[in-house]
């Protein structure tokens, strides 16, 4: 693939995340921290972002930083895997934003690179 191919890409599963994260937000109950509209919908927003996770990983972990995360208690897990699971919304959270942040820093990259 040319640079400009995974530029595109790379930026329409970042805005594909964004809009993912958007959707949680709003469709989450705010006292019990748990989706309670549009279950449906982000089911398969999640699915197709794990296929385009899948078939970017290689350029993602090539550019990026590969971050990990951990909380109280927890030990260290895959950001990007963690953001499109279907784990607790308190851990999926952050790990989408560190999952915006790195594909930023993969665009920049990708931007300044000869062909």
């Amino acid at each position: 693939m040319k640079k400009e191919e995974i530029k595109d890409k790379i930026e329409e599963f970042h805005g594909k995340i964004y809009e993912y994260r958007e959707l949680l937000s709003k469709s989450r109950d705010h006292i019990m921290v748990r989706i309670i509209d549009n279950v449906k919908q982000i089911e398969e927003l999640r699915s197709d972002l794990n296929r385009k996770l899948g078939a970017l990983s290689k350029y993602i972990k090539k550019l990026g930083h590969n971050p990990y995360s951990s909380d109280i208690g927890g030990g260290p897990y895959p950001v990007y895997e963690t953001a499109l699971s279907s784990d607790i919304l308190q851990r999926r959270g952050p790990c989408i934003d560190m999952a915006l942040q790195d594909l930023d820093y993969i665009i920049g990259r990708i931007e300044n690179m000869s062909e």
